[in-house]
């Protein structure tokens, strides 16, 4: 029969108390798995697993702590003791019980005065799960609220200071946030990518393209430590589980940089046929993408983010949908967008930080371009805008807080407001006309930011390309004209539901009337629009700047914002076509038919822009000739 004993009274006489020895060093497996080794040889854990026991004969290397861990230290230090206090692997003072099932677990008393801070603790889900805490930065403390923990999370926690061996060695991945365990056992680089990896100095030219032609517009990785955690893949030649989805992310950053790799670099190569690298890298992510979804960690999140703009650019924007969704909810799964906990190495907040704010760029993007609702609300973020003073793709001489990336995320916080009030409802048409205040007080918004844009990002300020500019103030001349646009394109967005009501009501679509003043509205909402395209059309005169798009990532981009120019001209055309604007317009036009003539041998959406534009200037130019032949007023038989 069970003794019955009160809450809070002590079990030390029913079960005695086993103190943990300490250990002069564990073995290797125990190590990297965080796990409380013993003196024996073998150790019970590897004999319990039936793995080899490996103990390194090597002398201990203490390394100098950096200055932001100290700075950590010292926070700890100096925090008060609470229940609820933040807790890491570092504070795990606790009995971990690891050479015990937890039936037989020694320790009862001390199991139950900690579980209720377990709970609280700011430790995240999936911290217990890695053999490596640092590189895994999606594994890190988030936040103190512990209402949005799932149940397996709350489970997690407990075993995190009272049981780790247990969750370290399940299975979870038919359960709600589960994940599978970490194995010992890798497989070989050349096996895991299904076709023999081409030289390092192949990779290491194309990773040195990715980072010249596309990271200056789009901040996912922290380039430092991304390559250096690749390096020491690529030594053992080895992937394991926990790499897997990390090599997964490299191999969409290959991809990208592939397609990007200019020829001046392929001919350095000769025998390498890139455009099958390329294809061979690719297939490898397209069938990966099942497996790295899965895994509930910033890799994956990366890979998504990587891949999916690959495909908004250079592959099926259809596909980058999906891709990019998903990301954002794995991204929302560990709380990326969460300001991260300051327990993190400021690399890793940081890597977090940039890989959730392209995640929101492309949701805004996808939103206004399909005119849905956006995925995540303005008002459940928290974490910081991504910032790195070390980085060269942020802008040279731009000040903290205003260079291109803070500013891009800033007008797209901008297009949320358009996204709700404008485009998120099912209302009537007299009722959009009506919401003058409204838009005119969006529009305001975007005439402040482009106030507040540095100096060095205004279109104002920007000059061609010269034989002169070294290669900072190429990217910046680039961030520019690219920010730019972007701005143009949300201002086009925002008028762009009034040019389709006055198409609908040009063809009588629309048979309900409206009074003068929502006709007034209506006209210079599409007269704004039009405006805007107009504006956008002039970045045709940076002639030899469009040409160096040409082998960069701002070839595809421009293309895509001047696609939306080039139908809203067109749509002006057919709509007005004797109007005393026209020859403004077709001058316009023009000018963005040049531009996609120049991408098109090297970006295929500008080839299927140019076809579009084309016809539709043709049946401009049909309107324009049936308009002008009836424009007399007098009757043939008059004539």
């Amino acid at each position: 029969m069970t003794k019955n004993v009160a809450p809070g009274s002590d079990l030390n006489g029913l079960m005695p108390v086993k103190k943990r020895q300490n250990v002069s060093r564990a073995c290797e497996r125990c190590r990297r798995q965080k796990l409380r080794c013993d003196d024996n040889q073998p150790c019970f854990l590897c004999v319990r697993s039936n793995m080899e026991c490996v103990r390194s004969t090597e002398p201990i290397r203490r390394r100098r702590k950096k200055k932001s861990e100290i700075q950590i230290t010292r926070h700890r230090n100096q925090a008060p003791l609470a229940p609820t206090a933040p807790l890491t692997h570092m504070q795990h003072t606790a009995p971990t019980y690891t050479d015990l099932p937890l039936s037989s677990a020694a320790d009862i008393d001390g199991y139950r005065q900690h579980s209720s801070s377990i709970l609280s603790s700011d430790s995240h889900t999936h911290s217990v799960l890695t053999d490596d805490p640092v590189n895994h930065v999606g594994d890190a403390p988030q936040t103190d609220d512990s209402s949005s923990l799932s149940i397996l999370s709350m489970t997690r926690r407990i075993f995190q200071l009272h049981h780790v061996a247990h969750m370290l060695s399940s299975e979870t991945v038919h359960l709600v946030d589960g994940a599978r365990a970490p194995l010992d056992i890798g497989s070989p680089l050349d096996i895991f990518l299904g076709f023999t990896a081409p030289s390092k100095d192949v990779l290491d030219a194309i990773t040195a393209a990715y980072f010249d032609k596309f990271h200056w517009f789009l901040l996912i990785l922290v380039e430092s430590t991304f390559i250096e955690r690749f390096n020491a893949i690529w030594e053992s030649r080895m992937v394991y589980r926990k790499d897997e989805a990390f090599i997964l992310a490299w191999c969409a950053m290959i991809t990208t940089g592939t397609h990007l790799c200019p020829a001046s670099v392929k001919e350095q190569f000769p025998a390498v046929d890139f455009d099958a690298l390329e294809t061979a890298f690719y297939t490898r992510c397209y069938n990966g993408y099942i497996d790295v979804i899965q895994e509930a960690r910033l890799e994956a999140v990366q890979f998504c983010a990587l891949y999916g703009t690959y495909h908004i650019y250079y592959g099926s924007p259809n596909l980058a949908l999906s891709l990019l969704g998903s990301g954002l909810k794995a991204a929302i799964a560990i709380r990326m967008h969460l300001e991260p906990s300051i327990y993190l190495d400021p690399t890793e907040r940081e890597a977090r930080r940039r890989c959730w704010w392209v995640l929101y760029i492309f949701d805004r993007n996808t939103a206004m371009a399909y005119g849905s609702p956006v995925g995540v609300k303005d008002d459940d973020i928290t974490t910081s805008l991504p910032y790195a003073e070390e980085d060269t793709a942020v802008g040279k001489g731009l000040p903290r807080g205003s260079n291109y990336h803070v500013m891009k995320i800033r007008l797209y916080q901008i297009s949320s407001d358009i996204m709700h009030r404008i485009y998120n409802r099912n209302r009537p048409m007299s009722e959009l006309l009506r919401m003058r205040d409204t838009i005119f007080s969006i529009y305001q918004n975007l005439v402040d930011f482009e106030n507040h844009v540095p100096p060095a990002l205004k279109i104002a300020n920007l000059t061609d390309l010269s034989p002169n500019d070294q290669h900072a103030d190429q990217i910046l001349k680039q961030q520019a004209l690219t920010l730019y646009l972007a701005r143009e394109n949300t201002i086009m967005v925002l008028f762009r539901p009034f040019v389709a009501i006055r198409a609908a009501r040009n063809a009588e679509e629309q048979k309900d009337a409206i009074d003068s003043s929502s006709d007034e509205v209506l006209n210079k909402c599409v007269e704004m629009c039009v405006t805007s395209a107009i504006r956008s059309s002039k970045v045709a005169r940076f002639t030899n700047l469009i040409h160096y798009s040409r082998e960069s990532h701002s070839g595809p981009f421009i293309s895509l914002q001047l696609l939306t120019a080039g139908v809203v001209l067109s749509m002006s055309l057919i709509l007005n076509p004797l109007e005393g604007q026209s020859d403004e317009i077709k001058q316009s036009l023009r000018d963005v038919l040049a531009v996609q003539r120049v991408f098109q041998d090297t970006v295929e959406s500008a080839k299927e822009s140019l076809t579009i534009l084309v016809d539709l200037m043709k049946l401009a130019l049909a309107k324009e000739l049936a308009a002008f032949q009836g424009s007399s007023g007098l009757e043939p038989d008059l004539l």
